[in-house]
């Protein structure tokens, strides 16, 4: 059975230090991950390549062009509001075969108070587990 994944934005940021986030979650399933993302992630991504001189500019950049993404099923959906977030949130409220794979700690709250299950990066284990 496979475990289908929405990423969030910062997960795909994991790349420009050196962690490939679509490879740790595979091996942490044992190969039956499945990802996806919003359309909104991808726009969100878009925006901060545009800001060359930051760290997460460039780590934008680094993704978009890496080709990660072409790994990665796109969901149409824009929801109600233009918050990443929110689109996640209202998303996988209606979507529970969803879990949500974030690095933002209020997101990550907000999806674990909703029931929707989580994971998150551990820099101090240097791996993926529940949030």
């Amino acid at each position: 059975m496979k475990i289908k994944l929405i990423l969030d934005t910062n997960v795909f940021l994991l790349l420009y230090e050196g962690i490939n986030p679509l490879e740790e979650l595979e091996e942490l399933f044992g190969g039956r991950a499945e990802f996806y993302t919003l359309k909104p992630v991808i726009h969100e991504l878009k925006k901060l390549s545009g800001k060359k001189g930051s760290r997460k500019g460039r780590a934008a950049s680094l993704v978009l062009d890496s080709g990660i993404l072409g790994r990665v099923k796109v969901i149409e959906f824009e929801g109600r509001s233009q918050n990443v977030d929110e689109s996640i949130l209202e998303y996988v409220s209606s979507n529970p075969e969803f879990a949500v794979v974030t690095l933002d700690a209020e997101l990550r709250n907000r999806l674990k108070n909703a029931g929707i299950k989580v994971l998150t990066w551990w820099r101090s284990m240097h791996r993926f587990s529940t949030g």
